[in-house]
């Protein structure tokens, strides 16, 4: 892999585990406040809050609570939309028409 692939690479599985730890602490941020749904049902997310209300205030107290990634999620998006650009420009210059992956060296222009 080059360093645009690793670098997106890199940031891609960043952004993809702190995606699984906001869940998992979301998860257990709803079940600490005892939130349950008229069918008696705890909900796995927020957005599975049936009541609006409750919605409403559990969100905002989500969002003040040491367990929100919110900041630390969206520089990592950031990152990997970077990496994203980074490898997009990197693919622009190289497109893969100007391989010979049989011969494995880059064809000239003229030759492509």
């Amino acid at each position: 892999m080059n360093k645009q692939q690793k670098a997106y690479a890199a940031a891609k599985a960043a952004a993809d585990a702190l995606c699984e730890t906001m869940k998992e602490k979301e998860t257990r941020f709803i079940a600490e406040q005892g939130i349950t749904n008229t069918d008696g049902t705890t909900p796995r997310f927020l957005y599975l809050i049936e009541d609006e209300t409750t919605f409403d205030r559990v969100c905002e107290d989500y969002l003040r609570s040491p367990l929100c990634l919110d900041d630390e999620y969206n520089k990592a998006r950031k990152a990997l939309e970077k990496a994203d650009a980074a490898l997009s420009h990197w693919r622009a210059e190289y497109p893969a028409d100007r391989y010979d992956f049989d011969d494995v060296r880059v064809l000239e222009r003229s030759e492509a």
